[in-house]
């Protein structure tokens, strides 16, 4: 085992696998693409079914290990860490891909050039049935954990959206510090949301470094993770566990309290609006006959908003521009004062189940003249 020492600069990658022997061989040939070389591959094996051992055999620089029983996310990953040997560690995922070939290099740069960054984050690419999308949000390059939770707040949680887990890179020493996946609901689908606030708390500054340091798949055939959106029980459990981890990993001081309210809050209208969402399908189908010969804007672009412009798309219409209040930093995407500029007869189709935005985004629009509005609701 290395010492955890400033000569100790290699990187120790974490990759819980279950199940995935191709998208697994794939991930691992997207990291020997890296330029930086010091790194250290731990493959997790989560009991799968089928065997990962043939696909790690052709990669003898990976330590493979595999659990007797499937242990879960969360377990799995605090088990993999201690075989991490690598004073820095970053997490990444059997079905994704690592980003550009200079990811790890600059993160170690940022490292090296001031001492007091303890976390170093990218920009996440998202792979989807629709396209590939970078989120073009402006960051600060550098952040104290105050100003970093203000970000947070800003983007209204939506982690996936700009950066994930998987675009972070820790330093070991620190991360063991503030106990990364530990929570009282192990198939949480918030556990990295907790494992990032937590460990960003205790850091001293966090850096960000414009590239797409990975590629995160949001939609694949072999999917694991059962979205269960029609389940608003079990949607409060696994999203809102982040705060009571948290919470008490802070033993409820209040330390984070508008943070966590703030987050509880969003969260409520993000698990309603996943919920409306299911039955949208019917209402998409009809857009194109409602719009077709009229000029056309998409009001939010997230994944309804997608969805809305792949459909239209395949129907023969193209849609002038993503309308947006928080990502208008992308090419097909213009801020709400610059679609004012537009002054002639369009149709804007509202592509949020969010009820508290829909009723903001009609309370513009109304106001406005030759404008005629569609929505889900």
């Amino acid at each position: 085992m290395k010492e955890d020492t400033a000569e100790n600069r290699t990187i120790s990658v974490i990759i819980p696998a279950f199940n995935r022997p191709e998208s697994l061989r794939n991930f691992l040939e997207t990291v020997k693409k890296q330029s930086y070389k010091h790194l250290e591959l731990i493959v997790a094996d989560d009991c799968s079914d089928v065997p990962l051992s043939d696909v790690v055999a052709d990669y003898p620089e990976v330590i493979y290990l595999r659990n007797e029983k499937n242990l879960g996310y969360s377990a799995n990953m605090i088990n993999a860490m201690k075989y991490a040997s690598g004073a820095f560690i970053h997490f990444a995922s059997d079905d994704d891909e690592m980003g550009e070939s200079c990811f790890f290099e600059n993160a170690m740069e940022r490292f090296d050039s001031c001492p007091e960054t303890d976390a170093v984050f990218s920009r996440l690419e998202i792979l989807s049935c629709y396209r590939n999308i970078v989120n073009r949000k402006d960051f600060s390059e550098t952040f104290t954990p105050e100003e970093f939770f203000e970000m947070l707040k800003s983007i209204r949680f939506s982690f996936l959206d700009y950066f994930a887990l998987s675009t972070f890179v820790f330093k070991k020493e620190l991360l063991h510090l503030t106990a990364p996946f530990v929570t009282e609901t192990p198939e949480s689908n918030s556990i990295d949301i907790s494992t990032i606030i937590k460990y960003t708390a205790a850091c001293r500054r966090i850096d960000f470094i414009d590239c797409v340091g990975y590629r995160w798949q949001k939609f694949t055939p072999d999917s694991l993770g059962n979205a269960k959106k029609d389940d608003l029980a079990y949607q409060t459990l696994c999203s809102v566990s982040a705060v009571v981890d948290v919470y008490r990993h802070f033993n409820g001081s209040g330390k984070y309290k508008d943070l966590l309210n703030a987050y509880v809050e969003y969260i409520f209208q993000a698990i309603l609006a996943d919920y409306y969402s299911l039955n949208i399908e019917e209402k998409i189908k009809e857009i194109p006959a409602a719009v077709r010969g009229q000029r056309v804007y998409v009001y939010c672009r997230g994944w309804v908003g997608l969805r809305i412009e792949d459909h239209l798309r395949k129907n023969g219409i193209n849609i002038l521009a993503f309308i947006e209040d928080f990502k208008s930093a992308n090419e097909d995407t213009v801020s709400f004062e610059k679609f004012l500029e537009d002054e002639r007869p369009c149709t804007v189709i509202i592509a949020s189940t969010k009820h508290r935005d829909v009723l903001n985004i009609y309370k513009k629009l109304n106001r406005l003249a030759n404008i005629t509005i569609i929505d889900l609701i």
